[in-house]
């Protein structure tokens, strides 16, 4: 095959009745550029000095702490017409302050709700995530489109 030499090292073309799919690289590739200092690079090592301290430490990552005041949770919710919860400014903007430090969705958010208040006093109840969503947009706190 007779070849014409385009510029750079290596790169080689068929005559121009050829097809141009036949390119060949016939130089190999060269070699990375850090790799003569690849292996003095040292590794990273961590070793745990105070095992009691470091388990408690990760044990901890998982604690959530809520401070509520007994006021707080006496206005909570009102029971409407038929019984149907009313729920209080206060607690639509808890449920998104939580919404927006876990970056939850809605369902999600009234899930943590749920089981937060459920650990704490079973008489009263979580608002539902339509109720928040609608209100949210009502006290102006949500975007319209997302």
């Amino acid at each position: 095959m007779l070849a014409a030499q385009l510029p750079g090292p290596g790169l080689t073309t068929p005559e121009p009745n050829k097809s141009l799919l036949s390119l060949v690289l016939t130089a190999p590739m060269p070699h990375k550029h850090n790799a003569d200092r690849l292996r003095h690079i040292p590794k990273m090592s961590f070793k745990v000095g105070n095992w009691r301290a470091y388990e408690a430490g990760l044990c901890r990552r998982g604690n959530l702490t809520l401070w509520t005041e007994d006021a707080a949770l006496g206005d909570w919710q009102s029971t409407g017409p038929g019984g149907q919860a009313r729920y209080t400014d206060a607690a639509i903007q808890t449920s998104l302050m939580l919404r927006m430090a876990f970056k939850l969705a809605l369902r999600q958010t009234e899930g943590l709700m749920t089981s937060v208040l459920t650990l704490m006093d079973p008489t009263i109840s979580a608002p539902d995530h339509t109720t928040v969503s609608r209100r949210a947009m009502a006290l102006g706190t949500m975007p319209e489109n997302g």
